[in-house]
């Protein structure tokens, strides 16, 4: 397969939850500009050099073609954003060594390569042509044009560098685990270790000019040095506080930190004394920013909250369910980006009052797929977050369920309702026609499959045995839960009477009256067993947690299961390859998975992707695949 450049046109839509600031408003935010938004028809994403999975192309060793319908887009979780002052200019970095450039304050993003897939924690735009990135394994990444081409940068350690600092194209430090923090003078060639005086992790550091600095990191880790870093004080600090992000004060304004617990505090004399501002949330905050008109902003965990100067209080602003923001930054025009994991990216045009996702790049890892007659495909995610498509995949939306577990299973009802399953117990109601989910819970443990034998008979398994027997409602489900410590898996049905239920440390059980008793098979395996599919004529395939397999050519019956020799396949769904591609009775081994999802062909291996696949109700030779990052993909023979 060829290297090509890829142009991705994605239609702007807006999430289908209200992002209603939490304000006393009870209408829907403003957009800012909405009209100069709507101008942009499409906002478009160059990816980098990467083999593009396409319709019609073919995997050579399996006859197969692998069609991205909804593609992870950014297909990481940000650390970091940057603008280069006075310019709509900026930068964001994630893991993957992902690096993204917007020149319009976030409208629109193009891929860098940087030729590393190292994860990157921190970024730092010193102009439109000089920009520095640090991350994991001590590696610094620079560019001298803007991103075009990334230089690598090796610092003398192996621990992760979490924060840099550069002054100009010469002079800049970077600190991290542990403690360590390093300086050059020479743009990166070669980096002098300083000695910090503490071993705690550092997560950000600054330096206003050649000698005066600060640096913070966990337990409430702040320090500070008037000499350029040959000499670090510790300053006096809160304890029990990890400090994650920081504004530090340019121009002689306070110092601002944010971290755990929702914690705020600030200093007005340069860290001799600091007070803590009144926390409205719990959760974690991992960066802040102040305006020269004295609002600031904040984020981390579900929320953007603003600091009102005439109140000298937070305020929860902007409810973000179930995302995680990692930093934001704004430029002197009044444009802010709060990015996250997931490829989380929100966008401001109006310092920060008014916010905006872009939801295409919005990507939860995706755990479970159904479909529908009508070309319905419903993805559970993480978070309690859900990917649909009305359309076969053309076109996609995001909605939340209003929880915060991650789906296991999801199964198809009737008049376009679906049911979803998940930790804790989740039980979701979903119908497509208005997208309206009506959450529910069956008791506290994890639901990690679900089977629909009939309108009157679902059953559900799940953790330590559980099982439950229900309608097609959210309500009236029986606990039928069995005396077992193993956790189970899988659950599939031959036919209205013979079922199987797969779970950990080997377990199988089997079933021919409808799940009404079930009896133990012996395996002689103690791996996990993940999923199962089984044909009418009794050829079986089981799929191990390790990637091995077992096979029976009687479903398993008289101790018949033999482990087959495959190449370790790392994919928590199997097809029914027997039913749907090619109609190879008696030959389950046909799809030749493992080549499929090893193959070298792709930059981003399939396996590290896909983690369900089912039949999409379309085509006898086709199945929907989904997978980390909001990935979807249709495989067909």
């Amino acid at each position: 397969m060829s290297f090509i450049e890829c142009i991705i046109l994605i239609k702007p839509c807006f999430p289908k939850y209200n992002l209603i600031p939490d304000n006393g408003l009870t209408s829907p935010i403003n957009l800012g500009n909405v009209d100069a938004m709507k101008k942009l028809s499409v906002i478009t994403i160059l990816l980098f050099s990467i083999p593009v999975l396409m319709e019609g192309i073919t995997s050579e060793s399996s006859g197969m073609s692998i069609e991205e319908l909804r593609a992870g887009i950014f297909s990481t979780h940000f650390r970091s954003v940057s603008f280069a002052d006075g310019t709509d200019t900026a930068w964001a970095a994630g893991f993957e060594g992902r690096i993204i450039k917007t020149e319009n304050g976030g409208l629109s993003w193009i891929h860098q390569n940087t030729k590393t897939r190292v994860r990157l924690y921190d970024i730092q735009a010193l102009d439109l042509k000089h920009v520095y990135a640090c991350g994991a394994q001590g590696t610094i990444l620079s560019t001298a044009d803007g991103g075009s081409s990334w230089l690598y940068r090796q610092v003398p350690t192996q621990k992760r560098l979490l924060g840099l600092c550069f002054l100009d194209p010469e002079r800049g430090w970077a600190a991290g685990d542990d403690g360590h923090i390093f300086k050059t003078v020479d743009g990166g060639k070669h980096w002098i270790p300083q000695k910090s005086g503490v071993n705690s992790g550092l997560r950000s550091i600054w330096f206003q000019n050649d000698a005066l600095g600060y640096a913070i990191g966990y337990s409430g880790i702040v320090l500070k040095t008037t000499n350029g870093g040959s000499n670090w004080e510790k300053l006096e600090s809160p304890q029990n506080f990890s400090c994650y992000g920081a504004d530090f004060g340019k121009q002689g304004n306070p110092i601002y930190i944010a971290g755990s617990f929702g914690t705020v505090i600030r200093s007005r004399d340069h860290g001799k004394t600091w007070e803590i501002l009144p926390p409205v949330t719990t959760n974690f905050l991992r960066d802040v920013q102040f305006l020269d008109s004295g609002d600031g902003y904040a984020v981390g965990y579900g929320w953007i909250l603003r600091y009102d100067p005439n109140s000298s209080k937070w305020i929860k602003w902007l409810q973000v369910p179930g995302q995680h923001l990692q930093s934001l930054d704004f430029n002197d025009k009044g444009f802010g980006i709060a990015v996250g994991q997931w490829g989380t990216i929100y966008i401001s045009r109006d310092n920060g009052k008014s916010w905006q996702m872009l939801p295409d790049g919005f990507s939860p890892d995706l755990k479970c797929v159904a479909t529908d007659a009508n070309l319905t495909i419903v993805c559970g995610g993480t978070d309690g977050f859900l990917v649909i498509s009305k359309d076969n995949g053309l076109n996609w939306e995001c909605l939340w369920s209003g929880m915060k577990d991650t789906f296991n299973d999801v199964v198809y009802l009737q008049d376009k309702n679906f049911l979803l399953t998940g930790n804790a117990g989740m039980l979701c109601l979903l119908n497509t026609d208005n997208n309206r989910i009506t959450p529910s819970r069956l008791g506290k443990k994890d639901i990690n499959a679900i089977w629909k034998l009939n309108p009157s008979l679902l059953i559900a398994v799940g953790d330590s045995g559980t099982v439950f027997h229900g309608k097609e409602t959210l309500t009236n489900w029986i606990d039928k839960s069995m005396t077992f410590s193993e956790d189970f898996l899988d659950i599939e049905f031959r036919d209205g009477e013979n079922g199987w239920i797969c779970g950990t440390d080997g377990l199988i059980l089997e079933t021919h009256d409808a799940g009404k008793t079930w009896i133990a098979q012996y395996t002689g395996i103690s791996e996990d067993i993940t999923e199962g599919v089984f044909s009418n004529s009794g050829h079986a395939l089981l799929l191990c947690r390790d990637g091995s397999h077992l096979e029976s050519f009687s479903w398993g019956n008289n101790s018949s299961w033999n482990r087959i020799c495959t190449p370790k396949c790392i994919i928590s769904g199997i097809l029914e390859p027997i039913q749907l591609l090619g109609n190879c009775e008696g030959d389950i081994l046909d799809l030749n998975l493992s080549s499929l999802f090893h193959s070298t062909e792709y930059c981003y291996p399939i396996q590290m992707f896909v983690t369900d696949i089912k039949s999409d109700g379309s085509e006898i030779s086709s199945v929907i695949g989904v997978g980390d990052f909001g990935r979807v993909v249709r495989i067909t023979r």
